[in-house]
C-alpha cells in the first residue's frame, strides 16, 4: 500500500493528509518528519474533543480527495478507517494496534510496540544486579503485553513484577507499594497509564528508590 501511495504522489499536484489524534508533542514530530520527506502539499489537522468535531473534520478532508493520508495516534487512526474507506491511509503511534482490527485493504500501518528484548537488554546492560522489573498495567489490556514482557525477561536473567491499575489515580499509591520490591521500572504503552503524569510519578519512585 506504500508503494501504491507513492505512485498516486507522483500526480500533478498531489496533496496529503495527515490528521493528528491531539497536539502531543510526539505527534507532531511524526508529523514534522513525514512532510520534511514527503516533498509534497499536505495539509495538517488535529482532532477535536466531541465526535461531531471528530466527523466533521474526517468529512472535510474526505471532500478535498488526498490521495494518501497519514492517522497518528488510536483516536485518528480509527476515524480514518471508519470515514475514509476510498483513502489509502498509513497509521502509526497506535499502541497494540491489533486490538482495533485497523489493517484493510486501503489501510496499513506501523507497529508501535515491540517484544520488549532491546529495553528488557537495555536494563541488564545499565543494571547488573537488577532482577525484578515492575511494570505499571492496566490488565484488562495490557495481559498479553505483560505476558510477551515475561517471556523476553526470562532470556535475560529478569523477571517481570506487574504494578496492577485501573485507573491513573491508582498510580502513586501502587508505585509506593512496591516499594523496596523491585529493582527497575519499565514502561509499556498502556491505555490507562501511558500520560504524563505517569511518566512524572515513575520517574520520581525511581529516584527516590535508586533503581
Amino acid at each position: 500500500i506504500l508503494l501504491c501511495c507513492l505512485s498516486m504522489l507522483a500526480w500533478a499536484e498531489p496533496r496529503a493528509a495527515i490528521i493528528k489524534s491531539s497536539e502531543l508533542a510526539a505527534y507532531g514530530q511524526v508529523a514534522a518528519g513525514f512532510m520534511a520527506e514527503l516533498h509534497a502539499p499536505v495539509e495538517q489537522h488535529t482532532l477535536g474533543e466531541s465526535a461531531q468535531e471528530i466527523e466533521s473534520l474526517f468529512k472535510a478532508v474526505a471532500a478535498s480527495k488526498p490521495v494518501m493520508a497519514l492517522a497518528v495516534g488510536p483516536t485518528a487512526a480509527n476515524a480514518a478507517k471508519k470515514w475514509l474507506p476510498d483513502v489509502p491511509v498509513i497509521f502509526c503511534m497506535v499502541p497494540y494496534f491489533e486490538k482495533y482490527d485497523l489493517e484493510g485493504a486501503k489501510m496499513t500501518g506501523i507497529a508501535l510496540t515491540s517484544d520488549f528484548s532491546t529495553e528488557l537488554a537495555a536494563i541488564k546492560a545499565a543494571s547488573p544486579k537488577a532482577r525484578r522489573v515492575g511494570v505499571l498495567a492496566d490488565l484488562r489490556y495490557s495481559q498479553k503485553a505483560l505476558e510477551d514482557a515475561s517471556k523476553a525477561a526470562a532470556q535475560v536473567g529478569l523477571v517481570i513484577a506487574p504494578l496492577s491499575v485501573e485507573a491513573s489515580s491508582q498510580v502513586d499509591k501502587t508505585l509506593k507499594s512496591a516499594s523496596g520490591k523491585v529493582d527497575a521500572l519499565m514502561m509499556i504503552a498502556d491505555r490507562t497509564v501511558s500520560n504524563a503524569a505517569t511518566i512524572r510519578s515513575s520517574i520520581a519512585f525511581a529516584d527516590a528508590e535508586k533503581i
